[in-house]
């Protein structure tokens, strides 16, 4: 594909302008590669309902076009052929934490294949990581049910952090890679030597090994909690207004123990007004993830209180809950691993302190259905994340019961 020098135009004059990062011809076609404006929302639309019949997992597609127009948040790309719309990618932008989410990339099928889809997403990362340096991190999950988004996001220099099993539901239960893209410079701000929990040193080297890093960690034994006596009858609140105001305030005077949740906001809050506790969950009822975006407690059982919000979220209808957890928290690392959330992913760098470090963490989730890998495209190293969480999982569920497993195995 030629790269042509166009000059790129000012977005910001008016909400229908847009910049336009190449044109390239393949074959005989003439692809528009240019930034979506406020009026491109409806056929973006159109293109996911064409792919997943509906099935698209993201209640927010309601606020697409909202979105376009917040362009210092949120920059979509699209392909355009014939004056059609035929793919896209949108990458979220937090400048605080200088760090990308990149989602809701697809093409018609009739276009895959030739190099559109890398070709969008490095227009993106270039654009937002080298040519204005606005980001160190660009992250985001891709489907395992054909080689293709994983491919993709290689060719665009994304590197892979993990596999999150059981993340999504869309037909049936869907595992998603974390794959990370890393600027020049971005893992040398990393706060190094973290403390992990002996249990979570194997996804640790995993990562150290992939991004090129010679460390150990300082590990820490898990020590098995005392039964806790607090009473966990949590309530549901799904006032969105309550919820907001009652995270926000609790942002503010920083009372959660989860300091730096990226993209998500609360949707649900968990309350258990006896013991003085209180978890926000983020909650997707279409594709039935969950998330843990901040909590405070009374208690020092935290293991406890996980457990609790994982009763409630399974008996809620929710497949899958996520937790991050600070490569640098071994208290955190051990209420997580007591309530029974296995290491899926590990993110370095992902979070900016004010000090000017980026923090190491843990991805754990817990999940509620029944683990299928019969049907899925995985490449040689995350199928190493893979070998890595199903120890973990062998070892906190199974191991109890029928012994460790033959060395010969975990090698």
């Amino acid at each position: 594909m030629e790269r042509l020098n166009a000059e790129f135009t000012d977005n910001e004059i008016s909400c229908f302008s847009y910049r336009v990062f190449m044109e390239c011809t393949i074959g005989d076609r003439t692809f528009l590669i240019r930034e979506a404006h406020m009026s491109d929302a409806g056929p973006v639309k159109l293109l996911f309902d064409l792919i997943y019949g509906g099935k698209y997992p993201d209640s927010e597609l309601e606020h697409l076009a909202e979105e376009l127009l917040d362009r210092s948040r949120n920059l979509c790309i699209v392909t355009e052929f014939e004056h059609s719309i035929v793919g896209c990618v949108m990458i979220k932008m937090d400048h605080k934490q200088r760090i990308g989410k990149c989602g809701r990339g697809l093409l018609l099928p009739e276009f895959r294949r030739i190099g559109l889809a890398q070709t969008m997403l490095r227009q993106a990362i270039n654009h937002l990581c080298l040519d204005t340096c606005q980001l160190d991190l660009v992250y985001g999950t891709s489907r395992t049910v054909n080689p293709g988004p994983a491919n993709m996001s290689a060719a665009a220099g994304m590197m892979q952090m993990g596999l999150f099993p059981n993340a999504v539901q869309i037909d049936s239960m869907e595992h998603l890679n974390l794959e990370v893209y890393f600027s020049p410079g971005s893992l040398a701000k990393r706060r190094s030597n973290p403390s992990i929990l002996v249990e979570f040193k194997n996804i640790f080297d995993l990562a150290m090994e992939s991004i090129g890093i010679n460390e150990c960690a300082s590990l820490v034994p898990f020590a098995s909690p005392m039964e806790s006596k607090c009473n966990r009858a949590l309530i549901i609140n799904r006032n969105q207004e309550e919820v907001a105001r009652r995270y926000q305030w609790g942002v503010e005077n920083e009372l959660f123990a989860i300091p730096f949740y990226p993209f998500q906001l609360p949707n649900m809050l968990l309350v258990a007004e006896d013991v003085g506790e209180e978890v926000f969950v983020w909650y997707d009822d279409r594709g039935k993830r969950a998330a843990i975006t901040g909590y405070r407690s009374d208690c020092r059982d935290v293991g406890g209180l996980f457990r609790a919000v994982a009763a409630t979220m399974e008996s809620y209808g929710a497949a899958n809950l996520e937790l991050l957890v600070s490569a640098h928290d071994p208290i955190a690392q051990q209420g997580a691993y007591a309530a029974r959330f296995l290491p899926c992913a590990y993110f370095p760098a992902m979070h900016l302190r004010c000090d000017g470090c980026r923090e190491d963490y843990l991805i754990l989730s817990r999940t509620f259905r029944l683990l299928d890998f019969g049907h899925i495209a995985v490449s040689q190293l995350n199928a190493k994340f893979l070998r890595v969480y199903m120890l973990a999982y062998y070892r906190l569920y199974i191991e109890p019961l029928l012994g460790p497993l033959p060395p010969e195995v975990v090698q």
